[in-house]
C-alpha cells in the first residue's frame, strides 16, 4: 500500500495532467456540471434517471 507522501504526489500528478491537456479539463468541467449529490434518503431508483445524465461525450 502506498504512503501518504506517494499519494499526495499521485493526486498532484494527476491533477496536474488534468488542468494541462483540454481535453481532460472540458471532461472535468463537465462532469462537476453534470454531478448531482442525493442525500441517502432521496436517492432516486436507476430506472428515474434519464440515460442522458449518466454519461457525457468528448469532441
Amino acid at each position: 500500500m502506498a504512503d501518504k507522501d506517494q499519494l499526495i504526489e499521485i493526486f498532484e500528478d494527476t491533477k496536474r495532467w488534468y488542468e494541462e491537456e483540454p481535453k481532460l479539463t472540458e471532461a472535468v468541467k463537465q462532469s462537476v456540471m453534470q454531478t448531482k449529490v442525493y442525500m441517502e434518503e432521496d436517492r432516486p431508483a436507476l430506472w428515474e434517471i434519464p440515460e442522458s445524465q449518466s454519461t457525457i461525450s468528448l469532441p
